[in-house]
């Protein structure tokens, strides 16, 4: 796809389509705005060499939450709420986004020049008085209130159409084209009914002797044909478990909180308000409606939900955190722009209690004494095998809880193959000789382990009399199958000419009129031999199979919808249908940009952000 772009990227295609998605932020705020220089330790996302900062995804998802609490009227929804409901990793994934398609638009040098970028701002109703003409004073007063420069404005500006066009080359319009939206419509609203005739296996008596059977046998070696297995002895040193049935005193969990006291601190936040002003007159006037809530362009606040002091501009925070709630600050500079700041609720430093963080403590102190008896009992193991001992005397000696069993290379426990063992420990099972054993080994989730292979069974084949049963069992299902395949070929032939079978293992139905968009399911028909049904043409009948069943279903009518008399579905449809279209090929192209750029996402950095 992205050779296909790069290819295109001068072609009609990409110049010639209008425009039907333009990404948020591309009107007045960049990407760049997110961007600060950052800590190599504190990112949430890499992508190629540039970094998104812990910090800049926390002030884009308050900038949202500000937004969206403004709308919601006093319901607000908090930092943790958001990162709980997924707003934070749609915040990032829309910032990664921005910059994959950012970087992939300067590698085609796709751009938009200046000329069709001043004709769009001076046709913007936003930049208009009254009359419809383009007003400059008007589009200067805007991009002040928003911090914006001429030349910032302009750059963000043909970002936005540059991201547009791209995006456009891979969309299929405002609606899905005719040659696809008309027969998909036609077959979605087409109603079928069907004659359905269903044959049951086990209804099939299949007779058998034992001359028959061991023919079977004979002419089938690779079924009755038993794999590798080992019989093996396992000890396992798992902390989880371990932990579970210790114990912790109330005088160590009291301890632990009293050390570590200042990791249970949550800091003072402030929500806060900011107003973008002229010059100074302008904001003593601005600051007056501020203080009174009376601010007649609403438009001009700009809302910032709950930020500790840690995330925010250290200029900024300065003013904030000085103010007292519903206090407006006197108007001052800030990145070359005249605001003033009003402080709209204040939520103080608070301490969690013992009880509330006892929990956590627990499981902390019975995690870490259970590593403690891990790495004790590995060193009383690596001490038995320094003198000879089998992993079975070590186990009695240290009364270690030993594992035993035969097992396949599958990793499936022979006689219970429900359980199966983790791919690192099979994997060295079937690396160890008869009688040998492995040294002491911790997997990733910090469980240690060691395994011995007291005898190894080779693969071979199974004598007639142990497999008699599972011969049985093949051969009946073998020869059923045969059987119903015969019978499903008759049935074929007498559908097709109207007629039906008389056999006890088949049964027949008609079914009512039904479209494949219904709920198809209430006729209680399998939906893999109904959608073949609704492929096929009316009085041609197949053979479908499900499971134990075979099925033979035919069209006995069908009813097409007029697309003349039903112009305003079909239209809705067409529209529906596109935006699957286009949903699919922008999901796709966007996992491309993401691969080629090597993005990276760290969902435990994301996992633990603070407001």
């Amino acid at each position: 796809m992205l050779k296909f772009l790069r290819d295109h990227a001068n072609s009609w295609i990409m110049k010639v389509l209008l425009g039907i998605l333009i990404l948020s932020f591309g009107l007045f705020w960049g990407i760049s705005e997110f961007f600060r220089g950052t800590d190599k330790s504190n990112i949430v996302a890499r992508v190629g060499k540039l970094e998104i900062s812990k910090q800049a995804l926390t002030h884009s998802v308050q900038e949202e939450l500000g937004k969206l609490n403004k709308e919601l009227k006093g319901k607000n929804v908090s930092f943790s709420q958001a990162l709980q409901l997924g707003l934070v990793a749609q915040n990032l994934s829309r910032m990664v986004n921005e910059i994959v398609l950012d970087m992939f638009i300067k590698g085609i040098k796709l751009s938009v020049g200046d000329q069709t970028i001043a004709s769009l701002i001076q046709a913007d109703p936003l930049f208009q008085d009254a009359q419809g003409n383009f007003d400059r004073e008007k589009f200067k007063g805007i991009l002040q209130m928003n911090g914006l420069s001429e030349k910032s404005f302009f750059a963000n500006r043909r970002r936005a159409l540059s991201q547009m066009h791209l995006l456009t080359a891979i969309s299929v319009g405002n609606y899905a084209p005719a040659a696809l939206s008309y027969p998909v419509f036609q077959a979605i609203t087409q109603k079928f009914s069907f004659r359905i005739a269903t044959i049951f296996g086990d209804k099939i008596q299949i007779k058998y002797t034992e001359d028959t059977l061991r023919k079977f046998y004979n002419d089938h070696p690779h079924l009755f044909r038993i794999p590798e297995y080992r019989q093996f002895k396992l000890i396992l040193l798992d902390p989880g478990k371990i932990a579970a049935r210790l114990s912790v005193s109330d005088s160590d969990v009291q301890r632990v909180y009293n050390e570590q006291k200042e990791t249970y601190v949550s800091p003072e936040t402030r929500s806060f308000s900011v107003v973008v002003c002229k010059d100074q007159d302008e904001a003593k006037k601005l600051k007056q409606q501020l203080q009174s809530g009376s601010l007649e362009d609403k438009t001009r606040q700009k809302d910032y939900g709950a930020i500790g002091e840690a995330n925010l501009d250290k200029s900024l925070a300065e003013v904030v955190f000085k103010l007292n709630k519903n206090q407006v600050s006197e108007p001052f500079e800030w990145r070359k722009q005249i605001i003033l700041v009003k402080v709209n609720g204040i939520t103080p430093r608070t301490t969690s209690s013992l009880s509330e963080v006892r929990p956590q403590i627990l499981e902390d102190l019975k995690h870490q004494k259970a590593v403690d008896e891990v790495s004790k009992i590995a060193e009383k193991i690596e001490e038995g095998t320094n003198q000879g001992l089998s992993l079975k005397e070590i186990a009695t000696k240290h009364h270690l809880e030993a594992q035993e069993g035969q097992i396949d290379v599958s990793g499936r426990l022979i006689g219970n193959e429900s359980v199966s063992l983790v791919p690192d420990i099979v994997k060295d099972i079937f690396a160890l000789s008869e009688g040998t054993e492995t040294q002491l080994t911790e997997l990733p989730d910090e469980v240690s382990y060691i395994v011995s292979v007291a005898k190894i069974f080779p693969a071979h084949l199974e004598s007639f009399e142990k497999a008699r049963d599972q011969v049985i069992k093949k051969f009946i299902q073998e020869k059923r199958q045969m059987e119903m395949k015969k019978i499903a070929d008759m049935v074929k032939q007498k559908m097709q000419k109207g007629e039906t079978l008389q056999h006890p293992a088949v049964s027949f139905r008609e079914t009512p009129k039904i479209s494949i968009s219904e709920e198809a399911q209430k006729i209680k028909v399998p939906l893999p031999v109904l959608q073949r049904g609704f492929s096929l043409a009316k009085g041609q009948p197949d053979i479908v199979a499900n499971h134990n069943s075979l099925f033979v279903i035919m069209p006995l009518s069908i009813e097409t919808l007029p697309v003349a008399k039903n112009l305003g579905l079909y239209k809705a449809y067409k529209v529906d249908l596109g935006k699957s279209v286009l949903q699919s090929l922008y999901g796709g192209f966007m996992e491309a940009l993401k691969k080629e750029y090597k993005v990276e996402i760290y969902p435990d950095t994301v996992a633990n952000l603070k407001d």
